[in-house]
């Protein structure tokens, strides 16, 4: 597993936008996964292990429940912001340290998150993975399932156990795939929004006008600015010109600085502005026009003539009217703005994509953590070394849990028979909190910085934990049935997992989470024990 991840890991040339999306849903999963597969492992591998491995399905359901459920609700605790009636959170677009007010809230549904859609993608992930204990709880349900299961035979699994265990890996190789492959599309997206905040800053300080930024490119299809594209938009009357104009009147980065603009002069949030407002509106974004020209624009906008201009009606002549204007227009205007121009500065970013000058964001900026010695090194050298130090850090870590583990699954099985209590039990509490109580800690650190990013990369390191043991930690599971021929009889502690992620499959779809839900999720903790104690002791599910 080791191997395959940071194969995966390696092998992309990474800008620090996608190792940064890569944290949440691939690396604090895997290094949550790997102490809880180390004692399934060693759970299995005694002379007992039949009864050893009560440690280890103790320890994975354990870890799983904990995961989705204590983590999840500090998340919302620690991160909460202001919402309005309909559950929106309008905290975030206050300053840091503004956005819980009066401090210390705790209305159960005035405050609260939001998640990003990551974690809805990583709920559905999750479903898909845990088809894997229905495979192999199939085959439990025919003999191995009740008290007095004298016909249960550990072959009689065997195969479910080897389908269960190949569908396991391929979910778990999936899984790291599709996170890789969403991270570059997430990175991309944020270098996007950092340009669009950038132009649109510069417009606002009169550095740049509206009417360069259309006519030049600089918005092109993926963020980026394309010279190929720049000199087709050049070319007045070529035969891709009308490709381009729907590429302009499509483009979202080109609509998001619009329409920032825009909201200055929509009073009333209804995507309407009065057309008496728009010299005003024209004159933020850099446009020095004749009154001929004002009064043509302005005709042209309100269609219906009830003074009242739509914001579509806007962007579309306002592309219109702007992408056609001639050369020395735009020279003069750039002139009259008496400050440098920026457009050859528009990609002059740092190695890892922060451009300078960002507008104010409402989800500040994380500096990766590096020796600062390493700053002045070329970008490939610092993401080279970025890596090598996490491998070799991953690496002592991983001999670390493989040292500690077996006595640990001994002293775990010791305590339940000195306390007369079921080994199940004991590891289901007392596992966790070895082995995940780092994922407790980031999410109140995550949560506590009171952003949107924060708070997903939480919930989607949560979700990514709750797939890693459905995928690698039960792979090895399925192992040890295979391997030492044993049987699954953990039909109650199946149960558990399943009730409880179903659960949180439905958290995971909520966009907007209020302090209520917490105080929900944190009481499926116990419920998942009393779950349990319920099957075994009533149902005799044992």
């Amino acid at each position: 597993m080791f191997s395959v991840f940071f194969f995966f890991f390696f092998k992309q040339k990474t800008a620090y936008e996608m190792l940064r999306s890569l944290v949440g849903s691939v690396v604090l999963p895997v290094l949550g996964a790997v102490p809880d597969g180390a004692i399934v492992l060693f759970s299995g591998m005694g002379s007992d292990a039949q009864e050893q491995l009560t440690v280890g399905i103790g320890a994975m359901a354990g870890s799983t429940v904990l995961l989705l459920t204590i983590p999840w609700a500090v998340t919302i605790i620690a991160g909460r912001v202001n919402l309005d009636d309909e559950g929106e959170p309008v905290g975030y677009k206050n300053k840091a340290g503004n956005r819980l007010t009066p401090p210390g809230s705790c209305n159960m549904w005035l405050t609260g998150v939001e998640v990003g859609k990551s974690v809805r993608r990583n709920g559905v992930l999750m479903a898909i993975s845990a088809i894997a204990y229905v495979i192999i709880q199939g085959s439990a349900f025919q003999d191995c399932y009740k008290d007095d299961d004298s016909g249960c035979e550990s072959s009689q699994e065997k195969w479910y156990a080897i389908i269960a265990m190949i569908y396991a890996i391929i979910c778990f190789t999936g899984y790291l795939a599709i996170s890789v492959h969403m991270s570059k599309d997430e990175a991309t997206e944020g270098q996007r929004e950092k340009m669009v905040k950038r132009l649109y800053k510069e417009i606002e300080e009169g550095r740049l006008t509206i009417s360069h930024v259309i006519k030049r490119g600089v918005l092109a299809e993926r963020g980026r600015v394309d010279s190929q594209e720049t000199q087709q938009l050049s070319q007045v009357g070529s035969t891709s010109q009308d490709s381009i104009d729907a590429k302009l009147h499509k483009n979202k980065d080109l609509t998001k600085i619009l329409k920032m603009f825009f909201k200055r002069y929509d009073k009333d949030g209804d995507k309407v502005c009065d057309k008496h407002l728009l010299p005003v509106l024209l004159s933020d974004l850099g446009e020095d026009m004749t009154p001929e020209d004002h009064n043509d624009l302005l005709n042209k906008m309100d269609t219906n003539h009830d003074g009242q201009v739509t914001f579509e009606e806007f962007k579309t002549q306002i592309i219109n009217f702007l992408k056609d204007r001639d050369e020395e227009t735009i020279k003069h205007e750039m002139t009259r703005l008496a400050t440098g121009s920026c457009v050859d500065d528009i990609e002059g970013k740092d190695s890892y994509g922060a451009a300078s000058g960002d507008a104010e964001e409402e989800d500040e900026e994380e500096e990766p953590e590096i020796p600062p010695s390493w700053n002045s090194l070329p970008a490939e050298e610092k993401e080279r070394r970025i890596k090598r130090r996490a491998y070799w850090l991953m690496a002592g870590g991983l001999a670390l849990i493989m040292i500690f583990s077996d006595p640990m699954v001994d002293v775990l099985s010791e305590v339940g028979s000195r306390i007369h209590v079921g080994t199940f039990y004991v590891s289901f509490v007392l596992a966790p909190l070895a082995s995940n109580s780092s994922e407790v800690f980031a999410a109140y650190v995550y949560g506590s910085k009171k952003t949107r990013t924060g708070t997903t990369t939480a919930c989607e390191t949560l979700v990514g934990a709750a797939i890693m043991n459905n995928t690698f930690v039960l792979f090895v599971f399925l192992i040890l049935i295979i391997a030492k021929d044993l049987k699954w009889e953990f039909t109650a502690e199946t149960l558990s997992i399943l009730l409880i992620e179903i659960i949180m499959i439905y958290y995971t779809q909520k966009k907007n989470q209020r302090m209520f839900d917490a105080v929900v999720i944190l009481s499926l903790y116990p419920l998942a024990l009393g779950f349990v104690a319920l099957l075994e002791n009533v149902a005799d599910l044992n």
